[in-house]
């Protein structure tokens, strides 16, 4: 046959010996190479990476931003809340701080002040809004409590005693 050696082989060249032409020798594969694997990683998700750092970053600074600006409003309704004297000074600091505790204090000071001038109907009316604001409120049965007592001092004894049992 044409194209075949004296040694059977195809091509006209005889196969080393112990070899077949079906298998070459090549050399064991090499091991990874890890920087040129981070590379890689690097430029193909180099953007996500970026933008989820700067989102961390950009999350932490708005709650230390807002930790900052809870704690100083805080300060500064305790501050209004200790000068506050009048009824007029109490009612300001529970609309210019609603949501803090000087707030809270401030409902119960500007009604016990309410009970001392005999004005118990007004007085019940600002521990309700206390009540209505903070159902939720370790204070609340006290200012319910308090609200009987108003309805027991205007004669309404009756009412006050459905209240105490409510509580």
């Amino acid at each position: 046959r044409a194209g075949e050696s004296s040694a059977g082989h195809k091509g006209g060249f005889p196969a080393p010996a112990g070899t077949s032409r079906l298998a070459m020798p090549t050399a064991a594969p090499s091991p990874p190479d890890p920087l040129l694997e981070t590379q890689v990683l690097w430029t193909r998700y180099k953007t996500p990476v970026i933008a989820s750092i700067l989102l961390v970053i950009l999350g932490l600074a708005g709650y230390g931003i807002f930790r900052i600006y809870s704690e100083r409003r805080n300060e500064a309704a305790a501050t209004s809340l200790a000068t506050a004297k009048s009824p007029a000074d109490f009612e300001k600091v529970i609309a210019d701080y609603p949501q803090t505790g000087a707030a809270l204090s401030a409902y119960l000071l500007l009604a016990e002040q309410q009970r001392a001038k005999q004005q118990f109907a007004e007085a019940n009316t600002t521990l309700q809004k206390f009540v209505d604001a903070h159902p939720k409120d370790e204070l609340a049965a006290t200012a319910k409590m308090a609200m009987a007592a108003n309805l027991d001092s205007m004669g309404k004894a009756n009412e006050a005693l459905a209240l105490y049992r409510a509580i």
